[in-house]
C-alpha cells in the first residue's frame, strides 16, 4: 500500500498520507476507492456538477466500459468497440489529433447521467476523469 485513504478526525470527509514517494496517481485512486466502497453507503452525493463537464477519455477507459458493461450497455457481441464508440462516445478529429470523449445529452450532461437521481448509472466502470472527481468532503492535503 502506498497511499493511506482514511477518515479526516476533525471533519466528515477524507484525508491521506503518502506512504511511498513513488506512488502513482493511479495508487490514489485505487486506495480512495477502496476506501469510498468500504466506508461510503452511498458513493455519490447525486449532486451531479461533474456530469456536465467534457469527460475525455483513455484508451484504457473506453476497454474498461467495454468489459465491465457490455451487458448493461446492450452492446451486441460483433465489434463491441466499434459499437461502444458510435453509441457513447463523441469523436473529434483535427489532422493526426484524435480526441475521444464520452457522450452527452441533448442538454449537455453525460450520456450516462441518470438526471432523476443525479447519479452515474454506469459508475462501476467510470473513467479516470470521473475517479478524479470526489464527492467527498477533505482535509487540506487531498486538495493539493
Amino acid at each position: 500500500m502506498s497511499i493511506k485513504v482514511f477518515k479526516d478526525s476533525g471533519s466528515k470527509g477524507y484525508d491521506l498520507e503518502i506512504l511511498d514517494p513513488s506512488a502513482t496517481v493511479q495508487d490514489y485512486l485505487d486506495a480512495l476507492n477502496n476506501f469510498i466502497d468500504t466506508n461510503m453507503s452511498s458513493p455519490c452525493r447525486g449532486c451531479d456538477e461533474c456530469c456536465w463537464e467534457r469527460i475525455p477519455l483513455t484508451s484504457v477507459d473506453v476497454f474498461k466500459y467495454i468489459e465491465t458493461s457490455s451487458k448493461e450497455l446492450k452492446l451486441g457481441s460483433e465489434n463491441l468497440l466499434l459499437e461502444f464508440l458510435k453509441k457513447y462516445c463523441y469523436i473529434y478529429v483535427e489532422g493526426r489529433v484524435v480526441d475521444i470523449s464520452l457522450g452527452f445529452t441533448l442538454e449537455g450532461a453525460c450520456s450516462f447521467l441518470n438526471q432523476t437521481q443525479k447519479i452515474c448509472s454506469n459508475y462501476l466502470a467510470r473513467s479516470l476523469v470521473c475517479q478524479s472527481f470526489v464527492c467527498l468532503e477533505s482535509s487540506e492535503r487531498p486538495r493539493i
